[in-house]
């Protein structure tokens, strides 16, 4: 995982792939010299050097460690006062400069900060409804919280935050145990019997210890292995889990197919999925709507993985409710819905396959 530096040459930007289209608004960043609106006084900051989009908020982080924010900001969702106003710029979210991984969720938050020990901390903040926050018994009944630590662990790899429910992965190196919080309903949480709900996290499939990364969508997850082996689980309908299924729940993490060379993976925070593998194809399944996952339909689900096109070089994938971006050579491509404007192909014409992003 990409490290926030402090000084030197900013590394390549990364989008958190959780809910929303990331990877469009990492290129509309150029920058975090004091960005407008944002407090913290001036100077250079240096660039952007991860990015996540969540249901109505962004979360980025600057090469100085600082943590930004943006978007709408009730329920505390940019960590301050639950203020019913939107926030149209960049603001500093606390005061701290070792934040090297954040995740927006559609009402929540997370962060991992690291200390100059290697000590890695979680942090959550938002909407706390359905134990999504992981702070145990603060974390039930309705609410939001401000910026907490989630437990006493030191060794947080990774976090995503999903709709109600959220995932994360603990360990050392670049892979470690996969962690579960949140909505339990349809299966969201990988348990069995599925739990209502759990407002702390909780280890699953104790038996694997090497997964590096997990994405939360809207009811379900899917997790890639160190193997490159990729796992789903959670609700069925759609097809969104790819397990050749619209009906019912996967409970527990169950292989998605037989192949063992997953690299990346983006969940929708709606119904679709989309992964790219290590030879740089793009693989989408789940609901056909709106030509969401490039497979020329709009028709139907498309209920285990299929190859989008014929095309290598994928790079990046990242889904919105009906509309993905993905990168390829470079270049941003967009697919599905295209009202007002969304894949920024000059257009607002609905697009079936991967069109190429106009500048």
């Amino acid at each position: 995982m990409t490290k926030a530096t402090k000084t030197g040459k900013a590394p390549a930007i990364r989008a958190a792939l959780g809910m929303g289209a990331a990877l469009a608004l990492a290129f509309a960043l150029t920058g975090c010299d004091n960005p407008a609106g944002g407090n913290g006084g001036g100077g250079n900051r240096g660039n952007f050097v991860m990015v996540s989009a969540g249901g109505t908020h962004t979360l980025a982080i600057c090469e100085d460690g600082r943590l930004w924010g943006w978007g709408q900001r009730s329920g505390m969702r940019l960590g301050g006062s639950p203020t019913q106003t939107n926030q149209y710029n960049p603001i500093q979210i606390g005061e701290h400069d070792d934040w090297v991984h954040a995740s927006a969720g559609n009402e929540h938050s997370f962060g991992i900060r690291e200390d100059d020990l290697g000590r890695r901390t979680l942090w959550a903040w938002g909407q706390r409804q359905h134990g999504r926050l992981g702070l145990g018994a603060l974390s039930a009944g309705a609410g939001s919280e401000v910026i907490t630590r989630v437990g006493t662990g030191t060794d947080w790899l990774y976090v995503s935050a999903g709709h109600e429910h959220s995932a994360g992965i603990r360990g050392t190196g670049t892979s470690g145990h996969l962690y579960t919080w949140g909505n339990g309903l349809n299966g969201g949480l990988g348990i069995n019997p599925v739990p209502t709900s759990n407002n702390a996290p909780v280890r699953i499939a104790p038996t694997i210890s090497d997964w590096t990364r997990v994405s939360a969508g809207n009811g379900f997850a899917l997790a890639l292995r160190a193997n490159g082996q990729l796992f789903s689980w959670g609700n069925n309908v759609n097809a969104r889990t790819g397990q050749n299924s619209t009906t019912g729940n996967t409970p527990v993490p169950r292989r998605v197919g037989t192949a063992s060379n997953w690299a990346s993976v983006s969940v929708a925070s709606s119904n679709y999925s989309m992964a790219i593998t290590t030879n740089g194809e793009l693989w989408s399944w789940g609901s056909n709507s709106q030509g969401r996952t490039g497979h020329d339909t709009t028709s139907s689900n498309t209920v285990e993985p299929r190859r989008v096109g014929t095309a290598l070089g994928w790079e990046s994938v990242s889904t919105g409710t009906s509309h993905s971006i993905a990168i390829r050579a470079g270049s941003l491509y967009g697919m599905g819905s295209n009202s007002n404007g969304r894949l920024g192909d000059g257009t607002t014409t609905q697009r079936l396959v991967p069109t190429a992003v106009v500048f």
